[in-house]
């Protein structure tokens, strides 16, 4: 997994490297993106991720689009298309939760410091009582790393109440789990504090 990770890093720089300089050298020309689709085949081949859909825009028009491989690693898989629909997964925890925490305490509607309890009062239970928002963000509140939400419940009301009965599983503060759960309400704390529900918000 860390040698998946440094790979994908290091295409990433070299990726933008390679846009850098072809747009440097384009300046005064056409676009030739050649060396880029043979970049990200090449990062196909080595697996570093089985697909991708690439889109490059400049002043606001779209100069370039290009899908790439499989939907997984399996061959067998879809094809990406330009129309591939991808799970963002855990992108939503910095591209949405963690900027919408960040506007709520740039405008005074939270602190970092405030206790959860103090905008959701049921979350008062099973030890939970001292959560702070910070706990939340920093991945240190207790709260387990996940639970397979998907195969137990169909709605959202379902989902954070099984979080308010959930025990800790280790003494808040005392270590980092990275957590889907401690997300989850901090999204809810939003809610309640923005008085709009947490995609309107976020749009």
């Amino acid at each position: 997994m860390k040698l998946i990770k440094k790979t994908s890093f290091k295409f990433i720089i070299l990726l933008i490297t390679v846009l850098n300089l072809n747009f440097v050298s384009a300046q005064n020309s056409k676009f030739n993106f050649t060396k880029v689709d043979k970049l990200i085949h090449g990062a196909i081949k080595d697996s570093v991720f089985p697909g991708a859909v690439l889109l490059i825009s400049k002043e606001g028009k779209t100069i370039y689009k290009n899908a790439y491989g499989n939907f997984t690693y399996n061959k067998k898989s879809s094809k990406v298309t330009l129309n591939t629909i991808y799970d963002l997964a855990s992108l939503t925890k910095v591209v949405a939760t963690t900027t919408a925490a960040m506007i709520c305490i740039d405008e005074n509607l939270f602190h970092l410091n405030d206790k959860v309890i103090k905008y959701i009062p049921m979350f008062d239970n099973n030890g939970k009582e001292k959560i702070t928002i910070r706990n939340l963000l920093m991945h240190n509140s207790g709260l387990p790393a996940y639970k397979r939400f998907y195969k137990l419940y169909s709605t959202a009301d379902e989902v954070i109440k099984d979080i308010y009965e959930t025990k800790l599983i280790y003494k808040t503060g005392s270590k980092t789990v990275y957590s889907d759960l401690s997300m989850i309400v901090l999204a809810k704390v939003i809610e309640k504090v923005t008085g709009m529900p947490f995609d309107k918000f976020v749009k």
